[in-house]
């Protein structure tokens, strides 16, 4: 067996092992539900097979077969970089289950995705508050009074959203959960619109903040839609299908429009590299 054979296998064998134990975390999330009784055993196996099998099915998409090994006999194998290659692949495949959220919708998934909002939220907050001093520095006349509209509207969202955070995490039943996680979809999904509506209108002439503005206000869209990756973690296939009806802005404009600075936002917030972050975007429709 050939060195690559062996690196790709080996690369599948871990990216499982991975995706399994970082999901095996629910035990002590949610013990309630995920347990050694016949009911949570079955709920445990069903949580390790999916987190097994999503790493595999995107190693094998940038890998689905070995690199050929095509050295003439007697001559040093060499392999052109794909050893490494396939390290950086399993790395990105083993980092999957624990930073990129995937769509599912369970105990576990919600309560994950608010401890990721309430602990990314002034992230997003200080952005907004860049995000105002800018607008604040220029005059009135040379900003889009839409651009502004969305501004405000942005501030009073993100200003609601602590609350149902908190009634979420202070419930002690499950209906009253329920309904304040309803409302942190709604208003992250509103926030979304305008951090949109703000990306595609702001338009400061003034150059001495103009180049400033662009790279602030790509950076507060870019950390509004990581509160949004948080949510899509732990809703349903038919939930996300109805965001995206939803949503005018495909994630391949948002990637023409954001900085490198606005990238670099998204990976941070997510823990992964970009071009896979981007990649899992557009797998699910955005």
């Amino acid at each position: 067996m050939s060195n690559n054979v062996k690196t790709w296998a080996h690369s599948l064998f871990a990216a499982a092992i991975g995706g399994a134990a970082s999901s095996l975390g629910s035990i002590f999330v949610a013990p309630e539900t995920f347990n050694f009784s016949h009911a949570g055993l079955i709920k445990i196996l069903q949580v390790a097979l999916f987190g097994a099998v999503v790493p595999v099915l995107m190693l094998l998409k940038q890998s689905p077969l070995p690199p050929l090994d095509e050295t003439d006999p007697g001559q040093k194998p060499t392999d052109n970089g794909q050893t490494k290659k396939l390290g950086v692949l399993m790395l990105c495949a083993l980092l999957l289950p624990a930073s990129i959220p995937m769509v599912g919708c369970t105990p576990v998934q919600v309560n994950q995705a608010v401890n990721q909002i309430s602990a990314y939220l002034p992230t997003v907050l200080s952005l907004l508050n860049e995000a105002i001093t800018i607008y604040n520095a220029v005059s009135v006349k040379q900003t889009n009074p839409e651009a502004a509209r969305a501004l405000a509207d942005i501030q009073t969202t993100l200003a609601s959203l602590q609350r149902p955070l908190n009634d979420y995490l202070s419930a002690t039943s499950s209906s009253s959960k329920s309904t304040a996680w309803a409302n942190v979809e709604a208003l992250v999904d509103t926030a979304v619109k305008d951090a949109d509506t703000l990306l595609a209108a702001a338009h400061v002439k003034d150059p001495q903040t103009a180049a400033t503005g662009t790279i602030i206000i790509g950076s507060l869209d870019a950390a509004i839609h990581v509160l949004d990756a948080f949510v899509t973690g732990a809703q349903t296939k038919a939930q996300v299908q109805a965001k995206l009806a939803r949503r005018t802005v495909k994630i391949s404009a948002l990637d023409q429009a954001w900085t490198p600075q606005a990238k670099e936002v998204i990976a941070k917030g997510v823990n992964a590299p970009y071009p896979v972050v981007l990649q899992q975007a557009e797998s699910l429709g955005f």
